[in-house]
């Protein structure tokens, strides 16, 4: 959510679109190697896992990105600086193992804060200096947004996808808890 509510500050001075195909791609990119990236960083021991999981991680956020601004759609072709590329595949790879490493060092109380705000710092370094390293040069000779999702349907989308994340997260937390107790109680009883 961070990202894409971030991509609808971007406003390149021309009207855009966003393919919808690509959208969902980068989006399921995220997911995916996310996903991965905790699973790696359980199954190995230690500053390993830290390390390979926050790479993958940092690999996830980037296709995120760089899969969503090919979706963009405008009467331009795209220039990219190498350089502003790299860099942010660098920022978005250390904070990716920071946030791993802050996971399972920083003390219980500030750990999910910590690792969050890692993650969030990932991911705004990652967007706005890859944003930096995009110009959009105007070519008469591309076609502009036709039937590409709009600024507003994508906010909407965004809105309702991060909602649907959130509540889904609380049922899941309600619902350990409730089990965790109820084992807890059985445990007692037993």
């Amino acid at each position: 959510a961070t990202h894409f509510v971030a991509m609808l500050g971007y406003d390149p001075g021309l009207p855009i679109g966003y393919d919808l195909g690509l959208t969902l791609l980068s989006a399921a990119a995220c997911v995916a190697g996310a996903w991965g990236a905790f699973k790696l960083n359980d199954g190995l021991p230690g500053a390993r896992g830290q390390i390979a999981g926050g790479a993958l991680l940092g690999l996830a956020i980037i296709a995120m990105h760089y899969i969503g601004m090919v979706s963009v759609q405008a009467a331009a072709r795209q220039v990219w600086a190498l350089d502003l590329v790299v860099a942010s595949w660098l920022f978005s790879t250390a904070f990716s193992i920071a946030a791993l490493w802050a996971f399972a060092h920083a003390p219980a109380r500030w750990r999910l804060a910590a690792a969050a705000g890692l993650l969030v710092i990932a991911i705004v370094s990652l967007h706005f200096t890859a944003m930096g390293a995009l110009t959009l040069e105007l070519d008469p000779r591309v076609m502009g947004p036709s039937h590409a999702l709009d600024t507003q349907t994508l906010a909407i989308t965004i809105a309702v996808v991060a909602a649907a994340g959130l509540l889904a997260a609380v049922f899941v937390a309600v619902a350990d808890r409730r089990v965790t107790a109820e084992r807890a109680e059985c445990e007692e009883r037993c």
